[in-house]
């Protein structure tokens, strides 16, 4: 019971830091996704098959089995037309097109080409 608790209180913890510092929330309407603000309110319509959360500014989303990145205002900083993409490390995330692989960062500059196998 002890650990229950315990980690109940964790997750609670984390969830309340996460809030504070997300201005942009995933959130899910019938099938389709899209982000909200703080308060609730909607500020990037679902349209997204997936959405993830923002690193800096850029987020992550899928549509139509593609990726891409778009910005805190849904603008596309990226298209969805990537085959892959990574997670995000160190303000870079990877992505693949064919089968070769390169780097995005959060203000959507190619870094490294898909060049790498």
């Amino acid at each position: 019971m002890k650990i229950i608790l315990s980690l109940s209180l964790l997750l609670i913890g984390l969830f309340l830091s996460a809030q504070n510092y997300a201005d942009r929330i995933p959130f899910l309407d019938g099938d389709k996704w899209g982000y909200a603000d703080n308060n609730g309110d909607v500020v990037i319509e679902a349209e997204y098959d997936q959405a993830f959360p923002f690193c800096e500014g850029a987020a992550k989303v899928m549509k139509n089995g593609f990726f891409g990145l778009i910005d805190k205002n849904g603008a596309i900083m990226v298209p969805v037309t990537l085959e892959g993409m990574g997670e995000w490390r160190e303000g870079m995330i990877d992505f693949s097109k064919g089968k070769k692989y390169g780097f995005y960062d959060t203000r959507g500059n190619r870094i490294v080409s898909a060049q790498y196998l």
